[in-house]
């Protein structure tokens, strides 16, 4: 028999015992011949058979060492060792530096910790049963004086001393205490561990494994911490190197156990002494300790992991890297994210900002294309994307957090040019959609004018201001509101008011506005003192010019050309005086026929779209900015002259030559005309400003002659709407340019970008929003808000992708305030003006607006077979509660007694999956009732106040006044109070999107119905 004491170290791969010293008792098992106990030498050879005890005394003579690795542990026993100078009572030579020879070899199992190659963590020495005493270079005494009549069992060890003073250096089981360097107690064993031993004598490759017992002995706390550290080395050569050692990463020592400081508060030195209960307890303390050590090492492996994973992620971001150079930086982004996430799990993936707006763009162009992708790609999740967008403060009205923004980087400009922009606002049409967002609390659809100033028509467009610089290329959406389809003047010239205050304090010098033709901005010029031969008003003492939107005007000249003739003055002169003429749509549709006769066409891009535009070809200007074109004009031209047309055709010929050249003045971008010729389509410089003052001088003159002819004597006269706004826009330009000339030095006002005077970027961005609500182009309010803030924090990036109504921009513009910063953890400001109290909750005085319908409803009898499927909803909303609540009481409060209490719960019944089992609730009949009440209250308050500002609070706020919950103190007056909350939480969160749903429901049959009888109209025509 021998004894193996050994120590565990904390290493970076190693299981970490605190203060705990194992005292391992190995009996080996092998056969063998007889042993001499004085050579150590066996007289016979071991045989192939293992399995057979022997006594100790057959064993080798000296035990000289343990080493071991992470995985193995190995005993080194000799069958020879040096006798020269060993006699009884002596010590080996202090010279000896291995007494390790060949021998039979035993192995001990240890726990397999992956991925460590360190050598020996665990060194001691005991003395073989023949010396006495063993001499190491250090000088340190070992003495083992085993009484060899009987080796059964571990009382046999009389001392065992170690190696240093911080492990255990006395073992003494024999009678008294196990005592440490320091004079810490160690108690007895304490517990018993299972280990595999095998052995195998050299050189037998087969090997058996066998059973022993460990034995674990805690020591006192109060032994020293600091520890030496053992030479990590597989050989056992050199005693002198494996002597003094010093532990190296120790989180603990034996004897400094947890478990001994218990045993000495509570006055007790041994295990065994303690009474049933105290054991327990320090089974169960011990237990906790093992516990923390599996989750030690489980936190280790996980760094290990992690690490690996860190080193992992180095080399493919080098990768990604090594090829972001010829990339763009979108892809670039989204290849780093696919390394990045590819190997994850879906919950531990994490992306970037860049990362998230790159998938949002497509999610909102094609949600059915994106969820395509994410199958094949690693994707941030729908859900993901729409909490991002949710950070996003942007709400109708005015949004003081981007004027405050726009205010900073207008003052961090040193050029003052950098202020001065035009004013564009333009409605879109909006699908006509109520739609309940309980995160603000709002319901979405109703007319919104900003500032809480909501009322109950619903919203049929969207009204959108904004900014364009006039010397740099910038935009900035500012503002948006719902509007009705009947939007008066003057809550237009109010809203315009309060844009153009906010862009004043700002910093922003709004030199122009600009518009469409419609009667009601035409009303809203009106009202502000704007004429056409004085295109401009004040506001807060600057002076602002009237402007329409070109594109607008030539769209609708051509709409107005092809139902009436048009008057016109040209350059020939009758009597003296310019001869007028007539131009004809139809002098147009007879030229585009004789050329369809050609195999090659002069009017290549001519089709009977733009000769009989109808519906929605109507509104294309491409369409008609290619009718007023030098090649239509050309063409017609030469038709005249070879007799195909009449000479009046000329006239028409005039009209499509000064309208191509007025859009052309009105349009150009570039500092020479295109095509490097002559023509207006350019800057308006001061070098050769001429060419453009003359020739809007001239088209001035030839606007006031122009008039559209009714078709018989007796139509009234044709309107003069479209040309008095050629006449306002083209005063307006002139005025601009001369202001701007005067406001700003010559050095830095050298040119003016006609094309910045449209409405072009505002028209892309409603393509854009179009575009991010997939295939849907007629998108409801919420959808529009959100369209329009994927526009905003993308910086308008795709504008120009959509081949819309318009060209796209002339130069990439950016833009002002994003409201990325909203995408930041840190940033979570208040994006909306506070709204007024009076809108954040019902009047006072609701409760009594409708006194009469709520006695009505209280007359009316619920319980019966009108009030089933309330009684299912009320069940629904009892079966949720019931989840959350486990209240015995609340719950005999809330169930009926039996499933035919009254006749509205039929319908559950016959709901019911299983007869046999009940899977659904029945609400019992007072909170039926209650719940019954509560649904045609919270119906009368969406008819009457749906478009209020906290819908839900208000909501709750008059159930606590009007329904009586006082019945429910004889059940649980404790949970009152969350009962009530909780049912009439649930009552509208079920009520008010249901109801939005049939308002939904209501006005697409009307829709349909109207369809349906103007398309009877256009057949019977």
């Amino acid at each position: 028999m021998f004894y193996i004491c050994r120590r565990h170290f904390s290493t970076r791969s190693f299981k970490t015992v605190q203060r705990t010293t194992l005292l391992r008792h190995a009996v080996p098992s092998y056969r063998s011949g007889p042993l001499n106990p004085l050579t150590g030498d066996y007289s016979g050879t071991p045989p192939s058979e293992l399995g057979e005890t022997i006594p100790l005394a057959q064993l080798p003579p000296a035990l000289m060492g343990v080493t071991g690795t992470s995985s193995l542990l190995q005993i080194s026993t000799s069958h020879q060792i040096h006798q020269s100078g060993i006699q009884q009572n002596e010590g080996l030579p202090s010279s000896t530096k291995s007494l390790v020879v060949d021998s039979v070899t035993v192995e001990i199992e240890d726990d397999k910790l992956p991925g460590s190659t360190s050598q020996a963590t665990d060194v001691g020495y005991v003395k073989s049963p023949i010396l006495q005493h063993l001499d190491n270079v250090d000088g340190n005494t070992y003495s083992y004086r085993p009484d060899l009549e009987g080796m059964g069992s571990s009382d046999d060890i009389s001392d065992v001393q170690y190696l240093s003073d911080n492990i255990l250096t006395r073992v003494d089981v024999s009678g008294s205490p196990l005592t440490g360097a320091n004079g810490s107690v160690c108690n007895e064993v304490v517990e018993e561990v299972p280990d595999t031993m095998t052995v195998h004598p050299r050189p037998l490759s087969t090997s058996t494994p066998l059973r022993t017992t460990a034995k674990k002995l805690v020591f006192d706390s109060a032994l020293s911490t600091s520890g030496a550290t053992f030479d990590r080395t597989s050989s056992l050569a050199g005693m002198s190197e494996l002597g003094a050692p010093s532990p190296q990463g120790c989180t603990g020592t034996p004897g400094s156990s947890k478990g001994n400081s218990i045993l000495r508060l509570i006055g007790e030195t041994r295990y065994s002494s303690l009474t049933p209960r105290k054991q327990k307890l320090v089974q169960e303390v011990r237990k906790q300790r093992k516990s923390l050590g599996v989750i030690r090492k489980s936190l280790k492996s996980k760094s290990l992991r992690l690490q690996s994973l860190e080193k992992s992620n180095r080399d493919d971001i080098a990768l990604v890297e090594r090829f972001a150079s010829s990339m763009s930086l979108p892809v670039a982004n989204l290849v780093y994210a696919q390394v990045r996430n590819f190997k994850r799990k879906p919950r531990a993936r994490r992306w970037t900002v860049a990362e998230k707006l790159i998938a949002l763009s497509l999610y909102k162009r094609a949600p059915r294309s994106y969820r395509f992708l994410a199958t094949m790609f690693t994707l941030p999740t729908p859900r993901t994307l729409v909490t991002l967008l949710n950070k996003v403060p942007l709400k109708p009205g005015i949004n003081s957090h981007v004027f405050d923004s726009i205010k900073q980087i207008i003052n961090k400009r040193d050029d003052s040019r950098y202020a001065y922009c035009a004013l564009l606002w333009d409605e879109m049409s909006i699908r006509e959609h109520l739609e309940y967002i309980p995160s603000d609390d709002l319901i979405w659809g109703y007319e919104d004018l900003g500032n809480g100033k909501r009322s109950n028509k619903p919203a049929h467009h969207a009204l959108v201001f904004m900014a364009v610089g006039l010397f740099y290329q910038w935009k900035q959406p500012l503002a948006y509101y719902f509007t009705p389809s009947n939007l008066g003047g003057l809550s237009l010239v109010e809203i315009l008011r309060s844009v153009l205050s906010q862009c004043n304090s700002s910093g922003l010098l709004v030199k122009a506005t600009i518009c469409d033709g419609h009667s009601v901005n035409r009303k809203v010029y009106q009202l502000l003192g704007s004429s056409s031969n004085q295109p401009w008003f004040t506001c807060e003492g600057i002076k602002i010019f009237t402007l329409f939107d070109p594109p607008h005007l030539l769209k609708c000249t051509r709409n107005m050309f092809v139902k009436h003739d048009l008057s016109i003055q040209t350059d020939i002169y009758l009597n003296g005086q310019k001869a007028t003429m007539t131009a004809r749509w139809q002098d147009i549709i007879d030229a585009y026929d004789d050329d369809c006769l050609n195999l090659t066409r002069s009017m290549h891009k001519i089709t009977r779209d733009h000769l009989e535009p109808k519906h929605k070809k109507s509104m294309k200007v491409n369409l008609a900015a290619q009718i007023f074109s030098r090649s239509v004009t050309a063409t017609l031209e030469t038709c005249v002259r070879h007799g195909i047309l009449q000479q009046r055709a000329s006239a028409t010929a005039e009209v499509t030559r000064f309208f191509n050249d007025l859009f052309d003045s009105l349009n150009g971008y570039r500092e020479t005309p295109e095509g490097g010729g002559v023509g207006l389509r350019c800057r308006v410089q001061r070098s050769r400003e001429e060419m453009h003052l003359n020739f809007w001088s001239a088209a001035l003159e030839k606007l006031q002659s122009l008039k559209f002819l009714p078709k018989s004597p007796t139509s009234p006269p044709c309107s003069t709407v479209t040309i008095q706004g050629w006449i306002r826009t083209v005063n307006a330009v002139q005025l601009l340019w001369t202001t701007l000339k005067e406001e700003i030095p010559f050095d830095k006002c050298s040119y003016l970008v006609p094309r910045r005077l449209n409405q072009d970027p505002l028209e892309n961005l409603f393509g854009s929003i179009r575009s991010k609500c997939g295939s849907n182009v007629n998108p409801s309010a919420y959808q529009f808000t959100s369209a329009l803030k994927t526009c905003l924090v993308n910086k308008l990036a795709d504008d120009d992708l959509n081949k819309g109504n318009c060209e796209g921009d002339v130069q990439p513009q950016e833009i002002l305030e994003s409201l990325q910063r909203f995408l930041v953890p840190s940033a979570n400001p208040d994006g909306r003006e506070p709204v007024p109290a009076s809108n954040s909750s019902l009047p006072t005085n609701y409760s009594d607006s409708f006194a009469v319908p709520r006695q009505v409803i209280v007359r009316q009898d619920c319980t019966g077979h009108r009030g089933i499927s309330c009684a299912y909803v009320c069940g629904f909303s009892v079966s949720r509660l019931l989840g959350k609540h486990s209240c015995e009481q609340c719950r005999i409060g809330l169930v009926a007694a039996s499933h035919q209490e009254y006749e509205a719960l039929s319908l559950i019944e016959q709901r019911e999956f299983s007869t046999a089992t009940s899977g659904l609730s029945y609400p019992s009949r007072s909170i039926f009732v209650m719940f019954d009440h509560g649904l045609k209250l919270t119906h009368e308050v969406l008819e009457r106040e749906s478009y209020s500002c906290n819908i839900r609070q208000c909501i709750i706020a008059l159930l606590s006044k009007e329904l009586d919950f006082a019945w429910w103190q004889n059940h649980c007056p404790e949970h009152t109070n969350h009962i009530f909350e909780a049912i009439t939480v649930s009552l509208c969160r079920i009520y008010i999107p249901w109801w939005c749903k049939c308002r939904n429901r209501a006005a697409k049959s009307a829709r349909r119905e109207l369809y349906s009888k103007k398309l009877m109209i256009l057949q019977h025509q």
